[in-house]
């Protein structure tokens, strides 16, 4: 799991074009897409499969995310 978050940071950091963001949902444009309405405790993948991440690993996705909202 771990190195799965890391690229999906990655893609989130080097590709923000692709992802659409606001306050309940991030959605990339190859159609996952994360929750990320409830905070980072709630942060996970709803499709193209449900999957939770590590509370860490929620700390840093949500974090991404919420990055590209102010940018």
């Amino acid at each position: 799991m771990k190195k799965s978050t890391d690229v999906l940071i990655h893609d989130i950091q080097r590709n923000p074009d692709a992802w659409a963001v606001d306050r309940f949902w991030a959605k990339h444009k190859g159609g996952l897409q994360i929750w990320m309405g409830s905070g980072f405790l709630g942060c996970h993948v709803e499709k193209p499969e449900y999957m939770e991440f590590p509370l860490w690993d929620r700390i840093r996705v949500h974090r991404a995310l919420k990055h590209l909202i102010k940018s």
